[in-house]
């Protein structure tokens, strides 16, 4: 008799044991991850002019869109940091935005920098009242003494590097790249050293509420700039 009740109990504990196992999957499982679905689209880009659009997000969670971006001596270099992203990001098991955190910005990784407006590194870069659904463009001019300029919502804003000149002011795009800059690529290989590419990359931002971890979208590629120093 007593092997009778066990065999009536069995399947009544697996059951239990069933509920539990769900009831915890559910409270830290992959469907309970956080993470922001909309991001910024790029309407076009050239070499010296990349333009996009804030995501429209209505979510006390998103905060803003953050800039990144990295100088490179080679722009086989450019393509192949590119490439490496896009392929993380795409890949079966990737969880949107993760990839910013731990590759795009990581020192370990890509080590992209934040750029700067107007001398002021604010988190995000562009707040979410100035950013959403309005057209944002980065603008390199052909002239060499004018600034580039990130401009939304036909607001321009002055667009400065994140690296720190020697007075502790953040340099400027106009400034040309030097081996030892933190945002610079350099390469021994780079067949042209009058010419650099700088490579920009947007990422929608938040916290989560309930724990106030950071959240971010997948990094959306903006586009190349070429950009040319003369001696």
């Amino acid at each position: 008799m007593r092997v009778a009740r066990f065999g009536y109990r069995k399947p009544f504990v697996y059951a239990i044991v069933g509920v539990l196992c769900i009831a915890t999957m559910a409270s830290c499982g992959i469907d309970t991850i956080a993470y922001l679905s909309e991001m910024p689209t790029v309407q076009s880009r050239d070499e010296s002019a990349l333009v996009f659009k804030g995501p429209s997000i209505a979510d006390d969670n998103y905060y803003g869109v953050f800039i990144f971006y990295k100088i490179y001596a080679s722009d086989a270099a450019a393509s192949s940091d590119l490439n490496a992203l896009e392929s993380r990001q795409n890949a079966d098991n990737a969880v949107p935005g993760s990839n910013v955190e731990s590759f795009l910005v990581s020192t370990s990784g890509l080590d992209y920098q934040q750029a700067v407006l107007t001398n002021n590194l604010s988190i995000p870069t562009l707040d979410k009242e100035i950013i959403d659904s309005n057209l944002a463009s980065i603008t390199f001019a052909s002239a060499s003494n004018v600034e580039p300029t990130l401009t939304v919502d036909n607001v321009p804003l002055e667009l400065r590097r994140s690296s720190l000149s020697s007075s502790g002011t953040y340099l400027s795009f106009l400034d040309e790249p030097q081996a030892g800059n933190i945002d610079y690529k350099s390469s021994e290989s780079d067949v042209d050293e009058n010419i650099y590419y700088i490579q920009f990359f947007a990422a929608s931002y938040g916290l989560d509420l309930s724990d106030l971890s950071e959240l971010y979208g997948d990094a959306v590629y903006l586009g190349r700039i070429t950009q040319y120093f003369l001696n």
